[in-house]
């Protein structure tokens, strides 16, 4: 764990605790299913929101005034990190919680919060619902390489980008090209096409 991780949750003092920290039996399990999910997450940004939540949860346990700094006061602030959120979002699908909270300017805990209660959905999800729509814009321009494509959308590799591609849609990448992608001109279409162009041009 950083200093600057636990900062942006404790309102901007890094210091752990200087004592032993009970903690509640849920929050144990959390724990646990936790350090399961961590062995599964394929990317650093999703892997980020998880521990920021946990530790959020922790500090929260024992200082829920200090926990609580970095909370934007008002509806209007919170749409606004939201929304500053989205644009980043936007710009660069990579960006992760850390770097947008720093962006938004609240801590990374409360952004992922106030996030899900203004679009119903948690950061990770939104950003990979963009990444599946950028994906298709490609497709459908018949983008030739699909490993560079989900490194452009910062996919941890192709085989990531066909699973959210797939759970998303229910088709993978590679249909979704074959299916979008514009199909060439026929022979005789184009013969067909040129002989009227021929007889427009005719007195």
């Amino acid at each position: 764990m950083t200093a600057d991780l636990l900062a942006t949750v404790r309102g901007g003092e890094p210091e752990l605790p200087d004592r032993p920290v009970p903690t509640a039996a849920a929050l144990d399990l959390r724990n646990r299913f936790f350090r399961g999910l961590a062995g599964r997450v394929e990317r650093e940004d999703e892997l980020d929101e998880l521990v920021v939540a946990l530790l959020a949860e922790l500090l929260e346990s024992i200082e829920p005034k200090q926990a609580d700094g970095g909370r934007p006061g008002t509806a209007i602030a919170r749409r606004r990190a939201v929304a500053g959120a989205r644009e980043a979002l936007g710009e660069d699908p990579r960006t992760g919680v850390i770097e947008l909270s720093r962006r938004v300017a609240v801590s990374p805990h409360h952004l992922s919060r106030v996030f899900k209660a203004e679009t119903g959905e948690t950061i990770s999800r939104y950003r990979n619902r963009l990444r599946v729509r950028l994906a298709l814009e490609r497709l459908a321009e018949a983008e030739p390489c699909l490993t560079r494509l989900a490194a452009d959308l910062g996919f941890a590799d192709h085989a990531h980008m066909t699973r959210v591609i797939r759970r998303e849609l229910g088709v993978p990448p590679a249909q979704l090209r074959a299916r979008l992608a514009p199909e060439p001109l026929g022979e005789s279409l184009l013969t067909e096409l040129r002989t009227r162009r021929v007889a427009l041009l005719e007195p």
